[in-house]
């Protein structure tokens, strides 16, 4: 039955809850690592298959893709996971499924607690098919459930599946009561799809909150405080996942909050359960949409012949006793030995970002173009750029990243440096400028 009904508030309007809840400010968040975390509390009990019951008949009924290493284009080395959530009682209820291919997984571990046809209720909070891949499965062997879950989830889950079962449309500020439990539906569109859902249950205290505050690192532990707090795989996650949203972020931020969300767990659909940590993420969330983690300086770039290489080397030589003294730090990657997510985390701490690319057919080179193309589609206008580079028979490397930075509205850090075949000495000598130049533009 429908309990209350609200109409659709801002995107982020948990997060500014939890936000406010809590004295956070955009300085760099504490590492909690080393604290002595609270004893295992009853029901956080690991059970057969893998199954974990994590609190009063809520249980962790996800699988571990531990040979996951590209998510969509995301590098992933450590795995990573696909987290589904079974609540017990009177009419059972799934919260989201998991990838296609580990559908059987997922049913054997639902039967060691319930009748799969016994399932009444169906909750999606995200239809990418990592979380929805196993719902036509689902439904099959549950054929009386309802699935709940917002318009645009509707739409998109009759198109990629032809679903032909019922489904119940809710709205930011709805409750339902499913069987024993009471659930508060929250919309969070582009967090990270338009269809993105957050589901609360208040009594419980537990917060189902799709693909936020999650990570990707496959582990047999499913708690923050059986593990040292995954706050590093979480910056990954977010800067490769949720960074192009900053500004509808911290325009939610700034909300006053909407709804009594308080929770003791936060269950994402990736990566670790929060428990002990919930608080430490959320401050992080808040230091990385702030953009008061861009505090360095990256030098990027990609070599033929080794000038560009050369160039790259002499520029952090020149920079890192600059930044020193300016309380930054200097990273050099060169673009084919790092993975496309390394170098977009990396980005999202840099305040400069130098890019440097030789000439080839008159162009970038291809790893640099590839750059191009994936940053475009971030929020990083706040950020200062430039260029350097080297050429043969024609010059075309940095004067096509001077007007990419100029057409993204992109800062210049200094003006982009090129050199003709190889740098000479005395063009390894104005690397000092250029370095001081980046220094002077990009720093207090």
């Amino acid at each position: 039955m429908i309990v209350n009904s609200g109409e659709g508030r801002s995107l982020w309007s948990l997060v500014s809850w939890l936000l406010a809840a809590g004295s956070f400010t955009t300085s760099r968040p504490r590492e909690r690592a080393g604290e002595e975390s609270r004893a295992v509390l009853p029901g956080e009990t690991p059970m057969k298959k893998g199954i974990v019951e994590i609190k009063d008949k809520i249980y962790w009924v996800g699988v571990v893709d531990w040979n996951l290493r590209d998510f969509h284009g995301f590098t992933t080395p450590k795995g990573g996971s696909y987290n589904a959530y079974l609540l017990d009682g009177p009419e059972p209820i799934l919260i989201d499924t998991v990838k296609r291919p580990f559908a059987e997984e997922l049913l054997g571990k639902i039967r060691e607690i319930v009748d799969i046809s016994t399932i009444k209720h169906l909750v999606v909070n995200h239809i990418e098919p990592d979380h929805s891949g196993s719902l036509p499965v689902v439904l099959e062997a549950a054929p009386h459930a309802t699935i709940y879950t917002d318009e645009i989830s509707r739409i998109g889950l009759k198109k990629y599946y032809q679903i032909d079962r019922e489904m119940q449309i809710v709205r930011t500020g709805d409750e339902r009561q499913l069987g024993d439990r009471l659930f508060r539906f929250i919309e969070v569109p582009m967090a990270h799809w338009p269809d993105s859902m957050i589901s609360y249950l208040p009594q419980e205290k537990v917060l189902f909150s799709s693909d936020v505050f999650g990570q990707f690192n496959a582990t047999s532990e499913r708690f923050d405080y059986e593990v040292d707090p995954p706050y590093k795989d979480a910056a990954v996650y977010y800067a490769n996942i949720i960074l192009p949203f900053n500004d509808i972020v911290l325009k939610t931020l700034k909300a006053l909050p909407a709804f009594q969300v308080e929770p003791e767990y936060v269950l994402p659909d990736h990566g670790i359960i929060w428990r002990d940590h919930i608080q430490d993420i959320v401050e992080h969330y808040r230091y990385w949409a702030s953009n008061a983690c861009a505090q360095n300086i990256l030098i990027l770039y990609d070599t033929m012949w080794n000038s560009t290489d050369r160039l790259a080397a002499k520029i952090y030589e020149e920079l890192v006793p600059r930044a020193q003294k300016k309380g930054m730090s200097v990273k050099k990657l060169h673009l084919r030995s790092n993975a496309m997510s390394t170098i977009m985390t990396e980005i999202m701490f840099a305040k400069s970002i130098v890019i440097g690319s030789p000439t080839i057919l008159n162009g970038v080179f291809p790893s640099v173009g590839q750059l191009m193309s994936f940053v475009q589609n971030f929020n990083l206008k706040d950020r200062f750029w430039t260029a350097f580079g080297s050429y043969g028979w024609g010059g075309g490397a940095v004067e096509a990243l001077t007007r990419w930075i100029k057409e993204n509205q992109f800062a210049l850090a200094a003006e982009p440096m090129s050199v003709k075949f190889a740098p000479d000495d005395a063009e390894l000598e104005a690397c000092a400028d250029f370095a001081e130049a980046i220094i002077q533009n990009t720093t207090p």
